[in-house]
């Protein structure tokens, strides 16, 4: 029962923080239909919260590319380390993404413990999210001396 309860009041939050995030992406859930919503709403934050940490302004690349990468080694269950982004979640000028990096484990845990998704459903978000993380890590790595003074572009085409 207990469990119930948590799982309850973290699914609460969690439309709190996506709407906070993106209220015109909340909005459009409502478009789609009922059986899915669920799962993209999840999605859609779990990567908003990867992009939160990627586009962060702290200077330091290399620091952003461990913190996404172990965000999403504990996403991915390879890991059961939570990152600390209380320190980068300061940095933030929107409110909305304060609350999401300070509420990392809110997500995770609601994907691993609600039974509003089936193992499918876990699988699926999961594989989205390693393909999100994969390109905003290379992304990371490739415009690392990038700023928003300085452009730089791709060697070739095939970049």
């Amino acid at each position: 029962m207990r469990s119930v309860v948590i799982v309850n009041k973290i699914d609460k939050r969690i439309d709190i923080l996506l709407k906070g995030t993106s209220r015109s992406f909340y909005l459009t859930l409502n478009f789609l239909p009922k059986k899915i919503r669920k799962q993209m709403g999840l999605l859609y934050l779990l990567a908003r919260l990867s992009d939160t940490i990627a586009d962060s302004k702290i200077g330091e690349k290399d620091i952003l590319i461990r913190l996404i990468g172990q965000y999403n080694d504990r996403v991915q269950k390879r890991s059961e380390i939570i990152p600390d982004l209380v320190d980068l979640s300061l940095l933030q000028e929107n409110s909305a993404e304060q609350e999401l990096l300070q509420d990392v484990i809110l997500p995770i845990k609601y994907l691993e413990e609600s039974d509003t998704f089936s193992e499918s459903d876990r699988r699926r978000i999961r594989e989205c999210l390693e393909i999100i993380i994969k390109g905003q890590t290379l992304d990371l790595k490739r415009f690392s001396t990038s700023s928003d003074e300085a452009i730089i572009a791709l060697s070739n085409e095939n970049e």
